[in-house]
């Protein structure tokens, strides 16, 4: 942080999840010499924060005084090599400036999470491959994708998954099986996740990993027959079905 903008000594950093109130704090170093910024480390190991979108404030210890952190620039082009930590919980933080040209960092914090590293579209078909984290698959587990629909008027969906290695799966969703679960011929849209066991709990499939905030503006894929699949506005992938399709 540029030592113009900053009044005061005994200041510190603080990371607040938006809607919560309850700030994290952040030590804040001292300019090491005259003109030099100051400086902050949030050390991802230790500093595991909850799902959502948080922002910065100095905070001066003397009157409690606050301001929010101005972003010039938030460099991520490093996330590009970086792979998220090992085990359970999944988690990942990128910053980004604000509309309005504040600092703020979106984090992701599951227990779970199946990454989808390419989405093919075809003319029949959608192929997600992908990788797990935070767990892994078993032998004989017989895992497979569901689409869990957001209306009354259609049904869940579920297709193989094919294991390539105990973190690494591949699955197909033929255009049939959306037509064929839904009832009438409104938009109908799911959502997908993958279930690893028959007794498991579903892990929402998603593009998280990287530099880039809102994947719903940046990876987009055509529609085909009716069926497109995107990214919400979590990062999570879902799948719609048009009106026009097969109606």
């Amino acid at each position: 942080m540029d030592p113009k903008g900053v009044s005061g000594e005994k200041l510190s950093l603080t990371v607040t999840r938006r809607k919560e109130g309850k700030p994290i704090e952040v030590p804040l170093r001292p300019p090491a010499e005259a003109g030099a910024p100051w400086t902050a480390v949030l050390e991802r190991a230790e500093l595991r924060l909850g799902e959502g979108r948080w922002d910065f404030h100095v905070v001066r210890a003397d009157d409690k005084a606050r301001r929010r952190v101005v972003s010039h620039l938030a460099e991520g082009r490093g996330l590009l090599a970086l792979e998220p930590l090992p085990g359970s919980p999944f988690t990942w933080c990128i910053p980004y400036p604000t509309v309005d040209g504040y600092l703020a960092l979106r984090a992701w914090h599951r227990d779970t999470h199946a990454e989808a590293r390419t989405v093919r579209t075809r003319s029949d078909a959608f192929t997600v491959e992908g990788t797990l984290h935070g767990t892994e698959f078993t032998e004989g587990g017989e895992p497979v994708v569901v689409g869990t629909p957001r209306t009354e008027g259609a049904a869940e969906v579920t297709v193989d998954v094919e294991v390539l290695d105990a973190t690494s799966f591949r699955a197909t969703v033929p255009y049939e099986r959306l037509r064929a679960a839904r009832t009438g011929t409104e938009s109908t849209t799911w959502d997908l996740s993958l279930r690893p066991a028959p007794d498991a709990e579903p892990i929402r499939i998603g593009r998280l990993i990287g530099d880039i905030v809102d994947r719903n503006k940046t990876d987009i894929y055509p529609t085909v027959g009716g069926v497109r699949p995107y990214f919400t506005v979590t990062s999570d992938l879902a799948v719609n079905l048009s009106e026009v399709a097969g109606g």
